[in-house]
């Protein structure tokens, strides 16, 4: 026996322990060693299980014997220390605890693996400074070394919080030329127009914090009570508020910011609302490139002040408070229709209260949404006993990196326009949800109305505010935000003007003009920064063809059904964000891979054949909806430039036409984002580095020879133009 303790015991151990605990110890290793081989035998994996049996054990037994080894060096050296240094030290790393749980987050690995070598190394940094001059010989040495080796690692820290971080290789990324608006005649929206533009103030005239709605207003406004519409503002929140603010939910202000133009008729209005950030920090006054713009194209803008029910350092409401950011843009509305309707009122009779635009921003951007579901109710459903009596004429919803279930219900809206615009950088909502609302959103009138979106690859979230700036958190959290990525605040900010600026064209005004932009950005180059934006478009003239909303049969399609051949790949599931969070949709998966040769005999085609009767896509466009899928899904390829195909539409008499989709459309690829300065805590936080994100494109019959468009059976996708892909089929439609 005694040699095996030999051989599994350290020597250290045996000469600190008699034969007893020797003992007690080797019968430690045997009980480990057992359970070891017991698992090992049960983890089937096509090896006998006798060797998977050994080879677990002995695997236990190395890590034990190691273990052993490392954890005595370990001791000894803590065994040096004076008690009242460990003392300290873990009060020192008690503190630091503290500090993350209320204040100072980080991602864990860098606060663990970072903290460690902060706290340790830098009071061994003091010791050598202060003793140094008592120490002798090689210990001397030794600390001279490692005061060199701690003041790197903590200069390289300091470099490494300050610098931007680094971009992610991205795709080549190819537009299709289709001519640009401005050489049709089209001027760029994002240019002032030829009102002359006054600025003033409104609010209650007591604001404390806000000199510019105190003493510096034009028209004073009485204030509302909200105390039904945020139940949330109770207790500690509401007493350190009252305390900042001078008032309480019972006296909300109806404070605004106003660009009025000169203008000899009534004028469409437009209300601005920020999102949460610290209240402290006011946000309000970020909107002014935007509104001044806008109300020198003939619109009132009000850049609504909400900042009170903002984030402090006592919390924020966490989305209970979203129906007060919807409430208070409505009673924004009221103030103004009233000043509309009073005789000699110097606003009296200049508003055009049936052409309203709302655009929010962030918590905002839902709070658009949720206001225009509102307009149209005579109860607030949160509390019946609270009567509403809106019905303004909104038109058109603005949702700037919106917020999509910080409110607790899911609104489904009507006849409306709605615009919403993403960037890929945005470390603060980091996926598209204002498409997942644009989902909801359904016409049943006889007006145009249209759905858009912009994906705006770089943008971040702060950028469309001009106080907000270039990092969407604060410190510490923002020193580890991979800002290399992202574009210039003057470039974010003119795309943001171009895209709203001919939303408000299209609503405000009815210059229909422009809505080729919202189908391809390509036709705004000449407007727009260098940098790629995938359009998503729909229109109340859009009928869908064929979408995956109706059942889990993937062969079906209610006017006939779906065949495929050569496949890899083929399902229909619920399309998710990166977080694995709902994009509100289904779709079809289809992956097709040829290796190195494609052969004729083995192409890959999903097709929809109609079964009882052809459709007609003269003077209609076809439109797709769709994306390209995670290559992942088929080799560990990281990712390809290109994804292509060929769509073949065949008639009554069987006639075919086939024309390759890169001719007409880009799709797009999954675009590698990466928020944090180190992906893998970047993934683990956000999700999936890739997302797949919905582009709209449109192809006109003409594209398609020698058959009747009258008389379409089939459409089909037919993958000759790339060895391996994988797409994403959201809808087929006519447009």
């Amino acid at each position: 026996m005694l040699p095996v303790l030999n051989l599994l015991i350290p020597k250290v151990y045996r000469e600190n322990l008699n034969s007893f605990w020797q003992f007690a110890l080797f019968g430690l290793l045997i009980l480990v060693t057992t359970i070891a081989a017991i698992s090992g035998y049960h983890f089937q994996t096509g090896i006998p299980q006798t060797l998977m049996s050994i080879a677990w054990a002995l695997a236990a037994l190395i890590f034990m014997r190691l273990s052993l080894s490392i954890l005595w060096l370990i001791a000894s050296l803590f065994g040096k220390l004076p008690k009242a240094y460990l003392i300290g030290l873990l009060v020192a790393i008690i503190g630091m605890l503290i500090l993350y749980s209320f204040r100072f987050r980080l991602p864990s690995p860098i606060l663990y693996y970072g903290g460690v070598f902060y706290l340790i190394g830098n009071s061994l940094l003091f010791g050598i400074l202060g003793g140094f001059r008592n120490l002798e010989g090689s210990v001397r040495t030794l600390s001279i070394v490692g005061f060199l080796v701690i003041l790197a690692g903590d200069i390289y820290g300091i470099y490494w919080f300050w610098q931007d971080g680094s971009t992610p290789r991205t795709p080549k990324i190819e537009n299709v030329d289709i001519g640009l608006l401005s050489a049709q005649g089209f001027s760029n929206p994002a240019e002032n127009g030829d009102y002359k533009v006054g600025y003033f103030t409104y609010g209650s005239g007591s604001d404390q914090r806000r000199s510019e709605f105190s003493d510096g207003i034009k028209f004073k406004t009485p204030p509302v009570d909200g105390t039904k519409i945020i139940s949330e503002w109770k207790g500690d929140k509401a007493k350190w508020r009252k305390r900042y603010w001078g008032f309480g939910a019972e006296k909300f202000p109806l404070n605004g910011r106003v660009w009025m133009p000169e203008a000899n008729k009534p004028a469409p209005l437009i209300l601005i609302v920020h999102g949460n950030h610290t209240m402290e920090d006011h946000s309000d006054g970020g909107y002014g490139y935007l509104a001044e713009m806008l109300a020198s194209h003939g619109n009132i803008v009000v850049s609504v002040d909400e900042n009170f029910i903002n984030g402090t350092w006592s919390g924020d409401f966490r989305g209970k408070e979203m129906p007060a950011r919807a409430w208070l843009l409505l009673k924004h509305l009221e103030q103004w229709r009233e000043w509309n309707t009073i005789s000699g009122h110097e606003l009296s009779g200049k508003i055009d209260l049936e052409n309203i635009t709302l655009i929010g921003h962030s918590r905002g951007g839902e709070a658009v949404a949720i206001a225009a579901a509102y307009n149209r109710l005579s109860h607030f459903p949160d509390d019946a006993t609270v009567k509403f009596d809106f019905n303004f004429g909104i038109r058109g919803l603005v949702a700037i990196a919106p917020t999509d279930k910080r409110y607790q219900r899911r609104l489904k809206l009507e006849n409306v326009s709605y615009l919403t615009l993403q960037g890929s950088y945005d470390s603060d909502e980091a996926s598209y949800f204002g498409l997942r609302q644009s989902h909801r959103i359904n016409y049943s009138d006889s007006n145009y109305w249209v759905r858009a979106g912009a994906y705006i690859h770089g943008a971040n979230h702060g950028q469309f505010n001009s106080t907000w700036g270039r990092k969407d958190s604060g410190a510490p959290w923002n020193w580890i935000l991979n800002l290399e990525p992202i574009i210039k605040a003057e470039d974010q900010r003119e795309i943001a003007k171009v895209y709203i600026g001919t939303f408000c064209k299209m609503v405000s005004g009815g210059d229909l003009g422009y809505v080729v932009m919202f189908k391809n950005s390509g036709s705004a180059n000449d407007w727009l920064p260098e940098t790629p934006i995938m359009s998503y478009f729909k229109d109340s003239e859009y009928q869908p063809l064929i979408s995956y909303e109706d059942d889990i049969d993937v062969k079906s399609w209610e006017r006939g059904e779906i065949k495929t051949e050569n496949l890899k790949i083929w399902r229909e599931e619920e399309l998710k964000f990166r977080d694995d969070d709902t994009q509100g949709v289904n779709g079809a998966i289809l992956g097709w891979d040829y290796g190195d040769e494609m052969e004729s005999d083995s192409i890959a085609s999903y097709s929809i054949l109609s079964s009882d009767s052809s459709f007609s896509v003269v003077d209609k466009k076809l439109v797709f909806t769709l994306s390209q899928g995670n290559l992942n899904e088929l080799s560990e390829e990281e990712y390809t430039d290109k994804v292509d195909f060929s769509l073949r539409l065949t008639d009554s008499v069987g006639t075919t036409s086939k024309i390759k989709f890169s001719d007409y459309a880009a799709l797009t690829p999954q675009l590698p984002i990466q928020y944090l300065k180190i992906k893998s805590v970047s993934d683990e936080i956000y999700g999936n580095s890739k997302e797949a994100v919905l582009e709209t494109f449109f192809i006109a019959p003409s594209a398609f020879s020698g058959i009747e468009l009258g008389a379409i059976k089939s459409l089909e996708f037919v993958f000759d133009a790339s060895s391996k892909g994988v797409l994403i089929l959201d809808e087929i439609g006519l447009n």
